[in-house]
């Protein structure tokens, strides 16, 4: 499943996404105030995370790029199972990107545009980045990831090659989140 993973974000399926090279870091990518936002040591991303429920994601843009990205997902051939469960996790990135960032810009920006821009961004320094602030946050995300998969048994039941599919999913909505709070 690591090859499934690299292979929805990266054109090379034989290499790993963390080990993609022509990633920007987001500074590239996003302002510098949304920057500053998942940096803050006076944020509070832990209760976003826990605040965020039943996510609902209302943007018609970031709805189109988390279809987008689950289309490819199956494309690649992703077990059917993991779908759903993927998409809850990109959908729960997203609804906590809209916490811990405050309304967004809109959708001026289309959803082929914040894909693009997704592509190009390593899109876990973002968990990287909120970390700075709050340096429990990515085992605080582990164990949401974790509890949220236990919603779908049959996901849950690909394991370790399901956690980080799930990981992605979630970086993906939360960086449509952050693209929209900010394009460079």
């Amino acid at each position: 499943m690591c090859v499934r993973v690299v292979a929805t974000l990266g054109d090379n399926p034989t290499v790993n996404y963390e080990d993609r090279t022509d990633l920007l870091s987001p500074d590239a990518v996003v302002s510098s105030g949304v920057l500053e936002r998942l940096r803050s040591e006076d944020s509070d991303p832990l209760g976003c995370l826990n605040e965020v429920g039943e996510p609902q994601v209302t943007s018609a843009v970031a709805r189109a790029v988390i279809a987008t990205f689950i289309a490819s997902e199956a494309a690649i051939g992703a077990p059917e199972a993991a779908l759903p469960a993927e998409q809850d996790a990109a959908e729960c990135g997203y609804a906590f990107g809209r916490l811990f960032l405050g309304p967004l810009a809109g959708d001026r920006m289309t959803s082929e545009q914040v894909s693009s821009d997704l592509n190009r961004m390593y899109l876990f320094a973002l968990v990287d980045l909120v970390g700075e602030g709050t340096p429990s946050f990515g085992t605080h995300l582990s164990a949401y990831l974790r509890e949220r998969a236990r919603l779908f048994p049959e996901a849950e039941a690909l394991a370790g090659a399901f956690e980080e599919a799930a990981y992605l999913a979630w970086c993906t909505g939360f960086g449509t989140a952050a693209v929209l709070a900010g394009h460079k």
